[in-house]
Formats: C-alpha cells, structure tokens, sequence
C-alpha cells in the first residue's frame, strides 16, 4: 500500500471535486451555487469518490443536491459525537 501524505490527500480531494462539478455541469448546465460550496467543504475521499459515480449516474441536480445533503448530515453528526 502506497503512504499518501495529508497534502496529497487534500489535492485528491480538490481534483475530485473539480470532477464532480465538471460531471454536474455538463450534464445538467446549471448548478447551484450553494450545491458546489457544500461539495467544495468536503475532503474525505471515499465520499467524494462515491459522490463522483452519483454525479454520472443521477437522474436530476435535484436528486444530487439531496444525496448531498444526506451525507452532509451524516458528517454534522459524526463530528458532533
């Protein structure tokens, strides 16, 4: 298994959300604003990889921003343990 520093680790995460906002946009040309900051404060990779798959796959922004909101919930909650 290869050792990524904490550096590395936040410009993966950078580059996944890039990604995800590139998917979101060409496929449904406007997104939200407030979808890309709550996407934008995001840096667990697992996360963002699987919210990478939704981007391609989801029916609607709608749909996503919903998704988006469910994991967000779940991060509040785990940190407020």
């Amino acid at each position: 298994m290869t050792y990524i520093t904490s550096i590395e680790r936040i410009g993966i995460a950078k580059a996944t959300q890039k990604n995800i906002s590139q998917i979101l946009t060409i496929r449904f040309k406007d997104v939200p604003t407030e979808l890309v900051e709550k996407l934008n404060k995001l840096y667990d990779i697992e996360l963002l990889n699987q919210l990478l798959e939704k981007a391609v796959t989801i029916g609607s922004i709608s749909e996503f921003g919903q998704q988006l909101s469910q994991e967000d919930k779940k991060i509040d909650n785990e940190t407020s343990k």
